[in-house]
């Protein structure tokens, strides 16, 4: 590609050159892994690295005695995870111009469901431990993720994940295979699984294509790059090889006979486990959401300190944990002590249509790209066939009344001309070329009414507006005064403004009026749902969906309750609570009509979410407690709030109740809790926010004295 020879007359420099040429600035450079190639000072040095000549331009002469000359690149992408080192190389390019950078959050990535939400990392405390326990512990994660995957059906039906259990073992030592007991690895694995295993469901991936007979099994040579597509597949043995470049969204737990502690080979394991087989966060079963990696052989102190290193760095976007306190699975399954099936409730709490906002993100907002989304999830649903049509037919009636409007008060033919005039600036270029080794001489014209045009477009959603609105008018103007029309109503800022409120009342009645269809069409369709309120908007709640599993920590000093919603094997759930808490809870215990309680998990989007407004921001509210009552012949869902009353946030957060009591006019009680000691014992003061008295005082307080007297 850089060598010119009798094939070859253009080498690589010379047709870059020459499309930089041709194309000018729609050639565009995407460089992934940017930080890689930027060390080195050198500035129109042949040693100069090949990403630095595609930023700084490069020129010399060959073997051959030809001058070579490549200009730097028009437009370049740089993506990373850490990309520090290519601002920086950026920063010392003074032929450059650079743009913001565009930074996606760890957060955001977690938050779009394309890699775990959690990496548990399993590393011995001290220094005496049983190596190959860490392996049966693996290959117990791994079989609990197959039953967790298994159950995960029942939901969605069509998916059918099959989770793989990654062992690495020691290099080769002498006439070796590898310096681990593969027949003992495998043994163990089978009798911590009480599972047998077929030929092609082990294989490995080591530097030989030799078939290993390992306990009666025959273990196949298998190529990384076709490990996840073959669904037979349940355990791989791999030395090196899975470090770099592999990639296998199915592994779901991981042991290491390794001993590693330097950081980048470590990312190297992480990055190989962290995306999700579906490529999004599973609702229903938190397990689902985490991979466990096995490393008895890292130095702990240095895993932690590398940890935080990649925190700093961004370098891992999932929360990465090491030896993280015991956990406890529990499920909504069982008999509760009321005699009640648990999955009964859960299934009552997810059909009672509890409202829940999306943890609020502040200033993210777009109503115009979340409409245009909601009517294609609601077109390709067949929930509303011309939900998309509709829109487009209704904007594009919007603008076409701005252009009347324009032309009733006169100031139609100075805005066109206005905007004809200002996207009128072609220009022309000539540039001088040799393609298949002749010169030529090629001309080319940059229109900035397509570059404007264009971006109005992406202004009014970019999803056909502009061809509805031609449709409409193509028998009265040509196109290039249709094309400017459009210009002109997007620069118009009360036009816009007026467009972003049509959009935001249209997409709310949409949600309001669709809503419990979305619901019914199962989990896939309202995640896609649930992402379109939570990265497009802030303020637009969901149907509450409690999951079928959850993964909680296990508390210091905590409590065995047996009337919670979800619990372990031996129906407790152990929780903690602050005495408050606890106190209000068997409060509710002596109402006769007490079923259960959940313990709504702060900072849980898939638990009870409700917003309030301090200083012109949105913040999250996750009150403590949803209590299940008998209703007749149905249930009575209460949201209970135990507050104290020095806290600064306690008016704020009554008419965060207030609004959304208002949104729920068939909830019974939504109460902020106070407790206060007296002589007789415990007083109770309740702020109960479904009744309208309240709502009307609450929403009237101006400070904490008035708040205080409307407890009662």
């Amino acid at each position: 590609m850089v060598k010119r020879h009798e094939q070859r007359s253009t080498i690589a420099w010379e047709f870059i050159e020459n499309t930089i040429r041709d194309k000018g600035e729609k050639f565009i450079l995407i460089i992934d892994e940017a930080h890689r190639g930027t060390k080195g000072k050198a500035a129109q040095s042949e040693q100069m690295g090949i990403m630095q000549r595609f930023l700084r331009g490069y020129e010399y002469t060959d073997e051959q005695g030809v001058n070579v000359k490549m200009s730097s690149m028009p437009i370049i992408i740089g993506m990373s995870a850490t990309i520090k080192r290519f601002n920086a190389l950026v920063d010392n390019c003074d032929n450059l111009m650079k743009q913001p950078v565009v930074e996606v959050t760890p957060k955001e990535l977690r938050e779009s469901g394309l890699i775990k939400q959690t990496i548990e990392l399993h590393i011995p405390e001290v220094p005496n431990f049983v190596e190959m326990s860490y392996l049966v512990d693996a290959a117990k994660e791994w079989k609990r993720k197959c039953q967790h995957w298994e159950a995960y059906k029942e939901h969605e039906p069509e998916v059918d994940v099959k989770p793989i259990l990654i062992v690495q073992v020691q290099n080769a030592k002498k006439n070796k295979v590898s310096d681990t007991d593969l027949e003992e690895c495998l043994k163990q694995i089978m009798q911590s699984t009480n599972m047998n295993f077929k030929d092609g469901e082990v294989v490995h991936a080591f530097d030989s294509d030799k078939t290993l007979t390992l306990n009666g099994v025959n273990v196949q040579y298998k190529n990384p790059a076709e490990i996840d597509a073959d669904e037979r597949i349940k355990i791989v043995f791999f030395k090196d090889a899975l470090s770099f470049g592999w990639d296998c969204p199915r592994s779901e737990a991981m042991m290491s006979f390794r001993v590693a502690n330097d950081d980048t080979y470590i990312a190297q394991l992480l990055g190989r486990m962290v995306r999700t087989p579906l490529h999004k966060k599973i609702e229903t079963d938190d397990t689902l959401n985490d991979v466990h990696l096995f490393l008895p052989n890292f130095n702990k102190d240095n895993a932690e300190a590398i940890v935080e290193k990649f925190k700093e760095d961004g370098g891992v976007a999932s929360e990465v944990k090491v030896n993280s306190k015991e956990t406890q699975e529990l499920t909504a399954e069982g008999m509760l002590p009321c005699g009640i099936e648990r999955a009964e409730i859960l299934k009552a709490i997810n059909e009672a249509h509890l409202l829940s906002y999306p943890i609020p993100k502040n200033g993210v907002s777009n109503y115009v790209t979340a409409l245009f989304k909601l009517c294609f999830l609601l077109t390709r649903e067949g929930i509303y066939d011309h939900a998309i049509k509709d829109v487009k037919v209704e904007i594009a009636e919007r603008i076409h009344a701005y252009v009347k409007e324009l032309q009733s008060t006169g100031k139609y033919v100075d805005t066109i001309k206005e905007i004809d005039n200002y996207v009128d600036n072609n220009r022309e270029a000539q540039y001088d070329v040799v393609l298949q080794g002749q010169p030529r001489t090629i001309k080319r014209v940059f229109y900035d009414l397509d570059r404007w045009y264009d971006f109005a477009d992406t202004l009014i959603g970019k999803c056909g507006v502009n061809n509805a609105y031609m449709l409409k008018v193509d028998e009265e103007y040509d196109d290039r005064e249709i094309r400017c029309q459009i210009i002109a109503f997007t620069k118009d800022v009360h036009e816009m403004q007026q467009l972003g409120k049509y959009c935001e009342y249209r997409f709310n009645n949409l949600v309001d009026d669709y809503r419990d269809k979305i619901n019914e069409r199962g989990e896939s369709v309202r995640n896609e749902f649930k992402r379109i309120l939570h990265n497009e908007v802030d303020v637009v709640p969901h149907d509450l969906q409690l999951p079928d599993v959850i993964n909680v920590s296990k508390p210091d000093g905590c409590t065995a309750y047996t009337d919670h919603l979800y619990c372990n094997e031996e129906g407790n759930a152990l929780l903690k609570l602050n005495p408050w808490e606890e106190k209000t809870l068997m409060e509710e215990r002596k109402d006769p009509n007490f079923v259960c309680w959940v313990r709504n998990l702060s900072k849980r989007e898939e638990f009870l979410c409700i917003q309030y407004e301090r200083n012109g921001k949105l913040l999250p509210m996750f009150p403590d407690f949803i209590i299940v009552k008998k209703n007749g012949s149905g249930y009575q869902f209460d949201i209970l709030e135990p507050h104290r009353a020095d806290l600064d946030d306690n008016l704020y957060k009554a008419k965060g109740l207030v609004r959304y009591s208002q949104r729920m006019p068939k909830l019974k009680r939504c109460e902020m809790i106070r407790i206060e000691e007296t002589a007789a014992g415990d007083r109770f003061l309740r702020l109960n926010t479904t009744r309208i008295s309240v709502q009307n005082d609450v929403i009237n307080a101006t400070n904490e004295h008035t708040l205080n007297t409307l407890f009662q």
